[in-house]
């Protein structure tokens, strides 16, 4: 994508879908929105707040990566490689592994929760 800071967000969104080979239809249907809906994120500038984790969440799932789209993403929930999901992974017992799935099952807002939360008690027993 050239000239990534001059494109507005929407712009990004669409190309990102295209050079990934996915429709409107294949977000909408990964994020739960309607086509219609992501026809019209597609055209803005900004893509509302509210909107973005499921937008982020469903790139995601379409395996495109949201910094493409709004950099500040990148990194804070950017894509790791299966090769450092497996490594952590691996340390888990069985029962931190469906606690693990537990969460991963959770809605964009209460992973919102649940990370206030875990990040809270890392700093509490540090």
């Amino acid at each position: 994508m050239e000239n990534d800071k001059k494109k507005h967000e929407g712009r990004k969104l669409k190309e990102a879908l295209e050079e990934a080979g996915k429709s409107n239809s294949d977000l909408a249907l990964a994020a739960k929105f309607t086509p219609t809906s992501i026809g019209r994120y597609v055209k803005l500038e900004k893509i509302h707040d509210k909107a973005w984790p499921h937008l982020a969440d469903g790139l995601r799932k379409l395996g495109i990566d949201p910094g493409q789209i709004r950099p500040s993403d990148q990194g804070s929930v950017g894509m790791v490689s299966i090769d450092e999901v497996i490594q952590v992974v691996d340390m888990f017992t069985p029962k931190q592994l469906d606690a693990l799935l537990y969460i991963l099952s959770a809605d964009e807002g209460h992973k919102l929760a649940i990370r206030s939360v875990v990040t809270d008690r890392i700093h509490t027993r540090r």
